[in-house]
């Protein structure tokens, strides 16, 4: 082969290494999780005038319609096809947005002084740990335990509304209700699954579709989950939304939750705030579940 022909040749090859690399590059930025929440958002608000997406933490996006309805977009599914995906995982992306649209749409005329069929179906009980309880937006709760609280979503594949007690009202449905249809729908759900963290011995995140949470509402549920961790009492950890963690109520249990809760930066953890929880399979429902006392 002649010089000037090498030279081409390998002139082509490192072209073409600088263009694989830069487009390996690429797929890797777009699939980011910033990246994706931009890309989610970006998506809805480019489909709904007037619509704003306020990021409420990497996998959680807070979508405010023209409305004023408010509507949460879960975007760990995403996420997790990105990452398997990094060339195309734009179906994932447009599921998210067809969700967020679907709960949009079934609000658009409840029917009134009945319950519909179809958003009954698609309503869920969430529990949620904020500074701020759900009343103070409107919403319908209940207390549960320490901070924790009981709201309740109509629930699209990963976009969720909480409901108002001005909605519960256009839809004629009472507190009452709104639970027992919540509660049914999480008892006909599949059995419940844990998975052992890999860094944390004996701590089992509790695995949900919807809320894992929720399932502190359900005994069938935590007994099976108690099941799991092999032991009639468990620890129930809840550091942030929709994250359930669970182990046994022993030394080792409780050391490897307390740094799950949540610190300040000096280490300590804050007062009030992310409580350890315990769950008694074996007690009467209504007196399962208590806060973990000093010693416990």
């Amino acid at each position: 082969m002649r010089r000037p022909t090498r030279r081409v040749g390998l002139a082509i090859a490192v072209l073409i290494a600088i263009v694989a690399a830069a487009a390996a590059w690429w797929f890797d930025a777009r699939t980011k999780p910033d990246a994706v929440a931009k890309r989610v958002a970006a998506t809805i608000v480019a489909q709904h005038t007037g619509a704003s997406a306020t990021s409420l933490r990497g996998d959680l996006l807070r979508i405010t319609m023209p409305s004023g309805l408010y509507i949460d977009a879960r975007l760990a599914p995403a996420l997790a096809a990105c990452r398997d995906d990094r060339f195309d995982c734009s179906n994932a992306i447009d599921g998210v947005v067809a969700d967020v649209a679907h709960v949009e749409s079934m609000l658009a005329k409840p029917k009134v002084n009945d319950l519909p069929v179809d958003l009954r179906s698609n309503l869920r009980a969430m529990v949620i740990g904020e500074t701020s309880p759900g009343f103070r937006f409107g919403y319908v709760t209940e207390p549960l335990i320490g901070p924790l609280e009981v709201r309740y979503a109509l629930v699209s594949g990963a976009a969720s509304t909480f409901v108002t007690s001005a909605l519960a009202d256009r839809l004629g449905a009472n507190r009452a209700q709104l639970r027992q249809a919540a509660l049914a729908n999480l008892a006909a759900d599949g059995e419940p699954r844990a998975e052992l963290l890999p860094d944390r011995p004996g701590v089992y995140r509790v695995l949900s579709k919807d809320d894992a949470v929720a399932d502190l509402l359900d005994a069938r549920r935590m007994k099976r989950l108690a099941a799991i961790v092999g032991s009639t009492r468990i620890y129930c950890a809840v550091p942030e939304r929709g994250v359930l963690f669970v182990a046994r109520t022993d030394a080792a249990g409780k050391q490897a939750l307390l740094p799950l809760l949540g610190r300040t930066q000096s280490g300590e953890l804050r007062p009030g705030d992310r409580e350890l929880l315990i769950y008694d399979s074996q007690a009467p429902e209504a007196q399962a579940l208590s806060i973990a006392e000093a010693g416990q």
